[in-house]
C-alpha cells in the first residue's frame, strides 16, 4: 500500500473520468462533489487539529466607514490628560480661561453699545414723535374748522353770516391774547419784585449777621438763646392753634346738638 500525504487522496479525478453535460447523459447531483472539499479548515464536515481549526469571525474586527480597520490603541482624552500637573500646565489653564473672559467681556461690550445706540434711535424717534403729535394737534385744529364751515353751508347759511362769524371770533382771540399778554406782563413785574425783596431780605440777614458777630460773647449768647426760645414758643403756638381749631370744632358741634335739644323740648312743651 502506498502512502499518500494528507488531502492528496481528495484531489479531482482525471478529465476522462468527469462526466459530460454536453451529451444525453444527466448532471450528476451535488452529491457527486469533490472529496477534497470536505477537509477544508472550518467546514462542517470537521477539519484536522491545529493552527488552522480557530474559528475565524469577520464580525470580530471593528469596521469603520472606510472599511475594516484595526484596534484603538488609546482615546483622545487619555492622551491629553496630563501625569504631571506642573507650572505650566497651570499658566495655559489661566490663559485660557483669561481669553473666555476677554471673550465674554467683549461680547457684553458689544450688547452694551448695540443697546445705547437703541436707546439714542428711540430718543430721536420719541421726539420726532412729539413733533408729529403736535402737527396732528394743529390739523386736528383746522379739521375742527373745516368741518364747522361744512356745516354752515350745509345749514343753508349766507357767505355774509359765516364772514361776520369769523370776525366776531377773530375780534374775540385778540382781545384773549391782549389779556393774556397783560397778565403775563403782571406776572413778570411780580417775579422782579420778589427776586427784589428776596435780595432785600439776603442784605438785611447779612447785615443782622454782621451785628451778630460784632457782639460782645454774653450778649452773643443771650441773643442765641433768646432766639432759640423763640423758635421753640413759635412751634408751641402752632400745636396750640390746631388744638385750639379742634376744641372749636368739638364746641360748635355741641351748640348744634343743644340748639336742637332745645328745639324739641320747645315742641314737647307745646
Amino acid at each position: 500500500m502506498s502512502y499518500n500525504p494528507p488531502g492528496t487522496s481528495s484531489r479531482k479525478p482525471p478529465a476522462a473520468a468527469r462526466p459530460s453535460t454536453r451529451g444525453s447523459v444527466p448532471r450528476m447531483g451535488t452529491g457527486y462533489r469533490v472529496a477534497g472539499t470536505a477537509a477544508r479548515p472550518g467546514s462542517r464536515a470537521g477539519a484536522p487539529q491545529g493552527a488552522l481549526s480557530s474559528q475565524i469571525r469577520v464580525a470580530d474586527r471593528p469596521v469603520t466607514q472606510q472599511g475594516l480597520a484595526g484596534m484603538k490603541t488609546g482615546s483622545k482624552a487619555g492622551l491629553e490628560q496630563r501625569t504631571v500637573q506642573d507650572r505650566s500646565y497651570y499658566m495655559g489653564m489661566l490663559l485660557s480661561k483669561t481669553q473666555e473672559l476677554n471673550g465674554e467681556i467683549s461680547k457684553m461690550t458689544r450688547e452694551i453699545d448695540a443697546f445705547e445706540q437703541d436707546n439714542a434711535t428711540y430718543l430721536t424717534y420719541e421726539k420726532k414723535a412729539e413733533s408729529l403729535a403736535a402737527e396732528i394737534r394743529d390739523l386736528q385744529g383746522e379739521m375742527a374748522d373745516l368741518n364747522t364751515l361744512m356745516d354752515k353751508l350745509n345749514t343753508n347759511s349766507s357767505l355774509e353770516d359765516i364772514t361776520a362769524e369769523c370776525n366776531t371770533l377773530a375780534r374775540h382771540s385778540d382781545h384773549q391774547t391782549r389779556a393774556i399778554e397783560t397778565l403775563f406782563s403782571e406776572r413778570q413785574g411780580l417775579e422782579r419784585e420778589i427776586k427784589s425783596l428776596e435780595a432785600d431780605i439776603a442784605q438785611e440777614k447779612q447785615a443782622a449777621e454782621g451785628l451778630i458777630s460784632q457782639m460782645d460773647p454774653a450778649v452773643q449768647k443771650r441773643f442765641f438763646d433768646l432766639k432759640e426760645i423763640s423758635v421753640q414758643l413759635e412751634k408751641d403756638l402752632e400745636q396750640r392753634q390746631a388744638e385750639l381749631e379742634v376744641v372749636s370744632k368739638k364746641l360748635q358741634a355741641l351748640e348744634e346738638v343743644y340748639v336742637v335739644l332745645v328745639a324739641c323740648q320747645r315742641g314737647c312743651l307745646f
